[in-house]
């Protein structure tokens, strides 16, 4: 086992259990828009392990059951024990190891205890698209008390968070070839900033009246949200209509400098928003504790719903390869194990040389308008799960050290998949449209290009200027 205990309530540091979870030796973290969220363990993925909180399963939002640590706040939490190998005492239990958080037993103090934090929190890229902020914060409240000569225990905390994320991401299309030369075929390129917005609740109630009888019932809540806005360029090059201009620099098979002509670049404002709202509830009891055969009971609740809702939103200096005014000449520089450096010719900060269009013919035309602005789609997922446990340990102190029979029972309810998803086209059946109000530009300064015009793309599509047709195939 690897244990990470805290000596008080809201002494870990980390922004959830997930980044503590990473300091143990053998366990790594998968990290998911640069936070850590799934937890492998030996090199096994979070699929071939189980999370518990205090011992009982807990559900997931994924396709599988491997659980998202980043919904639990490191500061709410007092043990995790991570088991490596199997036991047979643990009812719930993956191959590769289980994780069991733990909250506070306030019982267990010596007295009453409060415990206040505050951290600010900003990202080193900052503000590199308009909406949302490159600052945040951290803070949490925990209390423990004890009453009636210490037969009664309780103990709350809360831990609120605003944590921004941002980073810059390129991807090529591929690196096709002309003449024996590798060129740039396209690329799909973002800068992303995003904040995730969790609010936890944690309370423990501990009774203990005498030395036969000890209950204890915990709940955790939590509000999650993760907002993410993505602004960039998807830029067909020479897997496009765009023509590559002869006399391009070569240098050992690649085309380091070159240009291309007819360019119809697709600007894109995207939005990504996911909520959910884990729940975990239990009752322990254990009658009989100082009794030759005491029986230990417990009860467990714990559900979660997840609803994701991803917006692609496109704009254009055309529609479908025909230029409004005119098109776009690109010149591209690739230097080996570097982002290639991009220029255009155009403005794209400047609204004027842009329209909401199908720039490059991608969407089907039997939808309004006949062009496709774009793709709308929504993901929930439901996880609910209760649980029974029974048992009584025998100390036989005889050939054998102990025995312990009980029952464990689980009735789980898990439900996911792809929600209502489909296009967006101009809801006045025009091809194109006017680009919504203008909340400032993004930088695109890492693939050597300027800035690009920004608006909202929720707030367009709220207000009705596209129409909604559900994708059938």
């Amino acid at each position: 086992t690897e244990v990470i205990a805290s000596e008080d309530l809201g002494k870990l540091p980390d922004i959830s259990i997930a980044d503590a979870l990473t300091r143990l030796p053998g366990l790594a973290a998968q990290r998911t828009n640069g936070r850590a969220q799934q937890i492998s363990v030996r090199g096994l993925n979070g699929d071939f392990s189980t999370a518990t909180l205090n011992e009982r399963e807990q559900v997931s939002t994924n396709l599988n059951r491997a659980v998202e640590f980043d919904q639990y706040p490191a500061d709410l939490l007092q043990t995790v024990t991570v088991y490596k190998t199997a036991s047979a005492n643990l009812s719930s239990q993956g191959i590769a190891g289980t994780i069991d958080m733990q909250t506070v037993s306030p019982l267990s103090k010596t007295g009453r205890q409060v415990a206040l934090s505050g951290y600010y929190h900003w990202n080193e890229l900052g503000q590199l698209t308009p909406g949302v902020s490159e600052n945040g914060y951290r803070t949490s409240l925990a209390y423990i008390d004890q009453f009636d000569d210490g037969k009664v225990g309780v103990a709350f905390g809360v831990s609120l968070a605003k944590t921004p994320w941002a980073g810059e991401q390129f991807q090529a299309w591929g690196y096709p070839t002309d003449a024996g030369n590798f060129v740039l075929g396209g690329t799909k390129s973002y800068v992303r900033n995003s904040i995730l917005d969790r609010k936890a609740y944690m309370l423990v109630l501990e009774f203990k009246p005498n030395d036969n009888f000890h209950a204890k019932f915990d709940l955790y809540k939590a509000d999650f949200e993760e907002k993410q806005l993505l602004r960039g360029m998807e830029i067909p090059l020479y897997w496009s209509q765009a023509s590559l201009q002869a006399g391009y620099t070569t240098s050992a098979g690649l085309a380091t400098n070159a240009t291309f002509t007819n360019v119809h670049p697709v600007v894109r404002n995207d939005v990504f928003l996911r909520t959910d709202d884990p729940l975990a509830l239990g009752l322990n009891m254990i009658i009989g504790k100082n009794t030759a055969w005491p029986v230990n009971v417990d009860f467990g609740y714990s559900k979660i719903e997840r609803t994701d809702q991803n917006l692609e939103t496109w704009s254009g200096v055309g529609f479908r390869g025909t230029a409004f005014t005119t098109t776009d000449t690109v010149g591209v520089r690739l230097t080996p194990g570097a982002v290639p450096i991009l220029t255009t010719a155009k403005n794209y900060a400047d609204g004027s040389v842009l329209r909401l269009s199908d720039p490059q013919g991608w969407g089907p035309t039997n939808i309004p308008g006949g062009g496709m602005h774009g793709y709308l789609k929504y993901f929930r997922a439901k996880d609910e799960m209760g649980q029974f446990k029974a048992f009584t340990k025998h100390d036989l102190n005889k050939w054998f050290k102990s025995v312990e029979v009980g029952t464990n029972y689980t009735d789980r309810y898990k439900r996911d998949g792809e929600g209502p998803s489909g296009f967006i086209s101009p809801a006045n059946a025009a091809n194109t449209l006017a680009l919504p109000a203008n909340v400032g530009t993004t930088d695109m300064g890492f693939l050597g290009m300027g800035r690009i015009y920004a608006y909202d793309p929720l707030a367009a599509y709220n207000a009705g200027i596209w129409a909604y047709t559900p994708n059938t195939d």
